[in-house]
């Protein structure tokens, strides 16, 4: 056994080193996958909130009588103009929040997969059978990350938030 300048076991020393690094990083590893999870309900909150209101907004819209006269048509044109405006916002917004939380998750995306290359999760040989512990999709989740307005569009709530507001908009027209 090899001593190191206090006297001690050295290999004693590593291994109680090593045991605190991989406890450390399972510490993190749980505190990102809880980050990572309450950004996802954020962003599905703000989704939910969003097309609430625009689905009140375009039920009132397809419920309401013939004889009456919806506030933004009592100003002709320039009334559609601006609720066709103030929707837009209100679906803007919605996506704006929507990825700004998503970006939050790939950040916190990028450490689990780190911390979990670290613990040798995707290493081959780790559960015995040949096989690694973790699936090696999850190893390239970072370079999914897309912030292109194609990478947008396959994220899950955004096209639907956008389909509603473009959807009220339209309807606001067609009345």
């Amino acid at each position: 056994m090899k001593q190191d300048s206090t006297g001690g076991d050295s290999d004693t020393k590593v291994d109680a080193d090593s045991r605190n690094a991989t406890a450390t990083l399972l510490h993190f590893n749980q505190i990102y996958w809880e980050r990572l999870n309450y950004h996802r309900e954020k962003e599905y909150r703000i989704f939910v909130w969003t097309s609430a209101i625009l689905l009140g907004g375009i039920a009132a819209l397809v419920v309401s009588k013939q004889g009456e006269m919806p506030i933004y048509l009592r100003y002709g044109a320039l009334g559609r103009v601006g609720a066709s405006f103030a929707l837009l916002v209100w679906t803007g917004l919605s996506v704006v929040l929507q990825v700004r939380e998503r970006n939050f998750g790939n950040a916190y995306v990028a450490v689990i997969v780190r911390i979990s290359q670290l613990l040798g999760g995707f290493d081959e040989g780790r559960t015995g059978d040949g096989q690694s512990a973790l699936p090696k999709e999850w190893e390239a989740w970072t370079s999914e990350t897309r912030t292109n307005i194609c990478g947008m569009l396959k994220r899950n709530y955004i096209p639907v938030t956008c389909t509603l507001g473009a959807f009220a908009v339209v309807l606001l027209w067609v009345q």
